[in-house]
C-alpha cells in the first residue's frame, strides 16, 4: 500500500523537482505529470517536466501551459543531475527513460517512483510509491492531491486526471474499473470535466500520417497459433513512407484484439537503435511475464519490451513462438 503521507512529505520537502515519465508517453503519463506539476506549483514549488519524447499531438491539450520540455542533453543534463528531486511518473524502471537513463543513474540526489506497474526496480530509487491494483497513475495522483488538500480540484486539474484514468481503463472497460474508479471519475466530472471533449481530443484527432501508418500496420497483420495470436510490424521504412514517428503508434497494438479469436497481440517496431514490442492479452494470460523474459515489463494484460542491441528480425520469430507458448497455456482462470 502506498504511504500517502510519506509521499506527500517526499514531494513537499525539496525546493525544486523534475518530473519525467516513460518513453512514448501516453495519457496516463502526461496527464499525471501535468496534474502533479500544477498541484505542486500551487503550493510554491519549482517544478519542471522533462520527457524523452515529445508529447503526441492528441495529448497536447493535457498541457495547456506548454510545461512539458523535450529532453535535450545540452539543456537538461546538468539540471537533471542537480535538481533536488527527480520523480519518475508511470515509470518504474530507469531503462524506460531511454537516453535519459545514464543521467538519472549519475544523480547523487534522490529519485522517487510513483507508479502502478508490477516489478519496480527498487534499487534505482530512494523511495518507491507503487501500488499495482490502481487502474492508473492518475488515480494515485488524484488520491494524493485530495488527501494533501494542496489546491481545489478545478477543471484544469481534473481534466488531465480524468484523461489518465479513462485511457488506462480502456474507457472504463478493463478489469480494474472498480466502483472506486467510477466514484473518482464522477468527482472529476463534478469538477468540470467535459467527457465528450476529452474523448474527442484523444481518440478523434489524428494526423494524416498516423492514419496512413495505421493502415500499413493493419496490412502487415498475421494470425499465428491457430488464430489466437496476432502479430504486426512497423519498419523504419514504413515510418518514413508515411511521414510518421514512433509517437504516432499509440493504441495500434489493441486493434488486432478486435479480431475474433485473438487473445494475444504483439506489435513489433523497428527503431534507430534496436526495436520494441508492445504486448497485449485478454483474460488471465500473463503477457507481462513474456515481456519480463526479454527485460521488459508492465501489467498482466499490457506490457512492453525494448531491446537496443539486437535487430528486430533476429528475435521476432522467437518472441512470437514464446507468445504462442503463453497462448497454449491458456487462461489459468478458465482451467481452475
Amino acid at each position: 500500500m502506498i504511504d500517502f503521507k510519506k509521499l506527500e512529505r517526499a514531494l513537499v520537502e525539496p525546493a525544486s523537482l523534475a518530473l519525467t515519465c516513460h518513453v512514448n508517453p501516453d495519457a496516463d503519463a502526461i496527464g499525471s505529470e501535468t496534474a502533479l506539476r500544477r498541484a505542486l506549483v500551487a503550493i510554491g514549488k519549482e517544478v519542471r517536466i522533462v520527457n524523452f519524447n515529445e508529447t503526441p499531438d492528441n495529448l497536447r491539450f493535457l498541457d495547456p501551459d506548454d510545461a512539458v520540455e523535450r529532453y535535450d542533453p545540452e539543456r537538461h543534463d546538468d539540471y537533471l543531475k542537480n535538481v533536488d528531486l527527480l520523480v519518475c511518473v508511470d515509470c518504474n524502471q530507469l531503462n524506460r527513460l531511454a537516453k535519459m537513463e545514464p543521467v538519472a543513474r549519475a544523480r547523487s540526489k534522490p529519485i522517487i517512483c510513483v507508479d502502478h506497474h508490477q516489478d519496480p526496480e527498487y534499487q534505482a530509487f530512494a523511495d518507491v510509491f507503487v501500488q499495482d491494483d490502481y487502474a492508473a497513475v492518475g488515480h494515485i495522483v488524484y488520491d494524493l492531491i485530495v488527501g494533501a488538500d494542496w489546491t481545489p480540484m478545478d477543471r484544469a486539474l481534473a481534466e488531465p486526471l480524468y484523461a489518465a484514468i479513462m485511457t488506462d481503463t480502456g474507457s472504463f472497460r478493463y478489469e480494474r474499473t472498480t466502483p472506486t474508479v467510477h466514484r473518482v471519475a464522477a468527482a472529476l466530472l463534478e469538477a468540470g470535466v467535459d467527457p465528450e471533449r476529452v474523448n474527442e481530443e484523444i481518440h478523434n484527432r489524428s494526423a494524416l500520417a498516423r492514419v496512413k501508418l495505421l493502415g500499413e500496420t493493419i496490412a502487415s497483420l498475421e494470425l499465428r497459433g491457430d488464430g489466437g495470436l496476432a502479430t504486426a510490424r512497423i519498419s523504419r521504412e514504413t515510418l518514413a513512407k508515411c511521414g510518421a514517428s514512433e509517437t504516432d503508434t499509440g493504441g495500434f497494438v489493441n486493434v488486432p484484439l478486435t479480431v475474433n479469436g485473438v487473445a494475444i497481440s504483439l506489435l513489433f517496431m523497428e527503431l534507430r537503435e534496436g526495436f520494441k514490442v508492445n504486448l497485449r492479452s485478454k483474460g488471465a494470460i500473463p503477457i507481462h511475464e513474456l515481456a519480463r523474459e526479454y527485460g521488459g515489463g508492465g501489467h498482466r494484460n499490457a506490457a512492453g519490451i525494448r531491446i537496443f542491441d539486437r535487430r528486430m528480425e533476429e528475435l521476432r520469430e522467437e518472441i512470437i513462438r514464446r507468445g504462442i507458448d503463453y497462448l497454449e497455456k491458456g487462461n489459468p482462470d478458465e482451467k481452475s
